[in-house]
């Protein structure tokens, strides 16, 4: 009979032969770990929705000009996501990242609390005319970035590069993070 195991996304009790596992190694240790999920399914389900995450708080982070720390943007990101997907969030944002950066530079709001609640009320504005327009379905339109693979360290450099290329569209960004800035 085999173990029973813990599925990392929903706790749930299933058997190790059933279910799915992922093996990884620690750089630091060489120790071997392994994390158990119901299915492929929700694993990818998973990878995806924490690609967004961090794709959501980079475009924050890209319309205000410096990375931001505080729980605020999280609590705010959180509060749009009580009504609508998180796709239809990233979708949003990425759309209108650049008309709400320039409307933020024009306000001269200097408060990090004044500046993220801007942000938000201009995508709570926005995001349900979007949604309906788009017609977005989960899937479809959107193709995570390899953004989970990436160390502190890299994050950190790249987003020293991008306050000190502040030219630069959010297009231009998300086609070098994908890696398609050569095209």
């Amino acid at each position: 009979m085999a173990r029973q195991v813990k599925c990392k996304i929903c706790g749930e009790k299933i058997a190790s032969d059933t279910a799915y596992c992922i093996e990884k190694i620690n750089e630091k240790t060489g120790k071997k770990t392994r994390s158990y999920y119901c299915s492929k399914e929700e694993y990818d389900k998973d990878k995806y929705q924490k690609s967004l995450w961090k794709e959501i708080l980079l475009l924050y982070d890209y319309i205000l000009g410096y990375t931001c720390i505080s729980k605020t943007k999280v609590n705010q990101i959180k509060e749009i996501e009580e009504n609508y997907s998180r796709e239809q969030l990233y979708n949003c944002l990425r759309a209108n990242a650049d008309s709400i950066k320039m409307y933020l530079n024009q306000k001269d709001i200097y408060e990090e609390y004044g500046k993220l609640s801007y942000i938000t009320n201009a995508i709570k504005n926005k995001i349900k005319d979007y949604s309906q327009n788009e017609q977005i379905q989960i899937g479809s339109t959107y193709e995570p970035m390899d953004c989970l693979d990436e160390t502190d360290e890299d994050i950190f450099r790249r987003l020293e590069h991008d306050r000190n290329n502040q030219k630069e569209t959010i297009l231009d960004i998300i086609r070098r993070i994908n890696g398609d800035g050569d095209k």
